[in-house]
């Protein structure tokens, strides 16, 4: 790992998929991880709070991850992010057909050939609430079949559907 004042270590000690998780549909492409230790929010870490309700269409979200920067390329050393604006599940339908695209799931897409690919699965999607605080709207799922370097929108895991 690299030398980052702010950097933590944390260990996981227990992870579950959920249940119902479908691996050929990606439906309930979501689990939860329990972390061993306690840790302390600081500028730097802080807890984010899950969205409530199901985003719409044409919101600007963020997604971050270490995976790979193209198609062709390995999982980067720094933590990437891009901007996103999510589109209507109809929208992504008509991209992927009705089977593929889930009530669970939601689409974003990037400028160009900027968004989601290999190694970013599991990373967070989140939206400013409009007070400048960050929710957890989504968890990468999958990337078009096409490759990350394409202007086909990823999916996501939807977190308010999943919410108790």
């Amino acid at each position: 790992m690299y030398d980052d004042d702010n950097r933590v270590t944390l260990g996981a000690s227990y992870s579950v998929p959920h249940p119902d998780y479908d691996p050929s549909s990606l439906e309930n492409d979501i689990g939860l991880i329990r972390i061993d230790a306690a840790y302390k929010t600081n500028d730097h870490i802080k807890v984010i709070p899950l969205a409530s309700s199901t985003l719409g269409a044409d919101l600007d979200v963020t997604v971050s991850g270490w995976g790979a920067s193209g198609d062709w390329d390995g999982v980067v050393n720094d933590l990437n992010f891009v901007g996103l604006k999510t589109i209507s599940n109809d929208d992504c339908k008509a991209i992927y057909g009705d089977a593929t695209i889930l009530d669970g799931m939601v689409c974003a897409v990037g400028p160009s050939t900027e968004g989601t690919c290999s190694g970013d699965s599991g990373g967070p999607l989140v939206t400013d609430d409009g007070s400048g605080n960050s929710v957890h709207v989504g968890v990468v799922s999958w990337v078009s079949s096409s490759g990350c370097e394409t202007d086909h929108p990823s999916g996501y895991t939807r977190t308010a559907a999943y919410r108790d």
